[in-house]
């Protein structure tokens, strides 16, 4: 651990208050001084260290109060950002568990468009305080979980995009629209890239949001662990999910 200004500074006075004692009492012995001219200066260099001292702590433990109650603020920031993280990808699955087959998912799920969420973003630098925590691993679970989020939407955006953009287009020229058509005749119908792209689309997507939807709440259940054993007696951000 790097030496701090707090370190240096938490022993300035004791080792000043050493050497001038050593140095008074050396007079003393010497015969350079007599005791009962020592009181008031004494007294004087005794206030104003124990002054000083005094203020350097009050100082010390504002300043570590200040550095407690951000920390608690971010992890209650991560913790709202998980939450809502959850609870979009939970109503992304409930969409898909809708059309039980991967052929319902790909041409019968509609293309709802999920919001961009651009601010369900972690501040990664705040909670690096997490690196010297006991579960110092946490910190890169709640990246790879930022990370994940959002590759779930950019795999969901995919699908919507290409399902809007060729795959109903087709279904529309090929009157297929409300039309009962087994697996084979969809294939043989709208040919391999249109078929096969409707398949891939929604089974990548259904892969990620699938998986989100079991990772991001237990990281989430992992930090507020975290969160209450750092910080014990203090509230954090829950949540119970619907069903």
């Amino acid at each position: 651990m790097q030496p701090t200004a707090s370190n240096y500074f938490r022993w300035i006075y004791p080792a000043a208050l050493l050497i001038a004692a050593i140095a008074i009492a050396v007079a003393v012995f010497a015969g350079a001084i007599a005791v009962r001219d020592l009181a008031l200066p004494l007294v004087s260099i005794f206030g104003t260290f124990f002054g000083a001292t005094f203020a350097f702590r009050l100082n010390e433990e504002k300043e570590a109060r200040k550095v407690r109650e951000a920390r608690r603020e971010a992890l209650n920031r991560a913790s709202f950002v998980l939450i809502r993280q959850a609870n979009a990808i939970h109503q992304m699955t409930q969409d898909f568990e809708r059309f039980p087959s991967p052929f319902e998912k790909a041409f019968n799920l509609p293309a709802l468009k999920p919001p961009p969420y651009n601010d369900l973003i972690h501040n990664l630098s705040d909670l690096e305080f997490l690196l010297e925590s006991p579960t110092p691993g946490l910190l890169m679970e709640i990246a790879i979980e930022q990370e994940r989020f959002h590759q779930a939407l950019d795999s969901m955006r995919i699908r919507n995009e290409f399902y809007v953009g060729e795959v109903q287009p087709a279904l529309e020229k090929l009157a297929l629209n409300g039309k009962q058509v087994t697996v084979v005749e969809a294939a043989s119908l709208l040919g391999e890239r249109l078929f096969g792209g409707a398949m891939n689309g929604a089974e990548i997507a259904w892969q990620h949001i699938s998986s989100c939807n079991v990772t991001i709440p237990t990281v989430h259940e992992a930090l507020l662990r975290q969160a209450k054993a750092l910080y014990p007696g203090h509230k954090f951000i829950t949540y119970e999910r619907a069903t």
